[in-house]
């Protein structure tokens, strides 16, 4: 007989920062097909069971192709700071990895340090911060920058079609800053992740 291909094993989807002991936790279950009848357990390091439950029957939506069925498992009611694994067992079985129950500082105070180091290195003009990357101040030149109208554009493009600039004003400060703030997804991205942490 010739074997079948194999489905893609379950998943369970926890937060990989951890949970606050007061916050909603959720962690989600991916499945390569629906999930009528699960449970799940929460154990400790040591494999003592601090909670179970049943999984949720509502599928949340396709994950991707090998995961169509995405069911909720809610453990609110898990308080105890600690480090804790899901395991789910029925119509699919899966563990996720270790997690955390933990204070804020705890779980978020390496990631904030980690994101103001992250902004210090991107930090540019006289006043740089030379941070792991010992750098130096650069952009001198806009502390006196001109200020020019809005170019035209050819369509669909960031190619400028004007023959020349037409400088509107200035000289004005906008020295320091980003030191790529052209680009969107470093200033924009992370700027916007930081402000979540925080």
């Amino acid at each position: 007989s010739s074997a079948s291909p194999k489905a893609a094993s379950a998943q369970v989807r926890v937060d990989q920062v951890g949970y606050l002991p007061n916050e909603a936790k959720h962690a989600y279950v991916l499945a390569p097909a629906t999930v009528h009848s699960a449970t799940f357990a929460v154990t400790d390091q040591s494999g003592h069971t601090a909670l179970s439950g049943k999984v949720g029957t509502t599928n949340r939506g396709k994950w991707n192709t090998a995961y169509p069925g995405v069911y909720d498992i809610t453990f609110s009611t898990l308080t105890t700071p600690g480090r804790y694994r899901i395991t789910v067992s029925g119509d699919v079985s899966a563990t996720s990895p270790y997690f955390d129950v933990a204070s804020a500082n705890a779980l978020y105070g390496k990631l904030l340090g980690d994101g103001v180091t992250f902004d210090q290195v991107q930090r540019d003009g006289s006043d740089v911060i030379p941070g792991a990357l010992n750098r130096k101040a650069a952009h001198h030149n806009d502390a006196k920058a001109n200020v020019y109208a809005t170019p035209h554009f050819q369509s669909d493009s960031d190619v400028i079609t004007d023959s020349d600039l037409k400088k509107i004003g200035g000289p004005v400060d906008v020295e320091g800053g980003w030191f790529d703030a052209g680009d969107y997804l470093k200033f924009t991205h992370t700027a916007a992740y930081n402000d979540v942490l925080l």
